[in-house]
């Protein structure tokens, strides 16, 4: 429903790069990732991408429909980053 209002708004058939920006821990990972599959399939967007994600969401997620962005903290003062999420991109990009 969200898809198809944003697309009637900005007056276009699909959405280049649609973001998860907020995760419910009520909902799996997996879960979100068929639904973005199922959008994919349909034309609606082309790819999707998550912001702020803990690893272990990414992981499972990117199993069931590939991530193309992620949107995470990282700074000269907050280097945690370098190790997992990074790792991970390298290995799936």
């Amino acid at each position: 429903k969200q898809v198809d209002e944003s697309l009637r708004n900005l007056q276009t058939d699909y959405i280049d790069l649609y973001y998860q920006h907020r995760i419910d821990p009520n909902v799996p990972a997996e879960a979100v990732a068929e639904v973005m599959g199922e959008l994919i399939k349909a034309g609606k967007i082309h790819h999707w991408g998550v912001s702020n994600t803990p690893i272990e969401y990414m992981v499972a997620a990117h199993a069931v429909t590939p991530i193309t962005a992620t949107e995470n903290q990282y700074s000269m003062v907050f280097r945690a980053p370098e190790k997992a999420l990074f790792a991970f991109c390298e290995a799936n990009h």
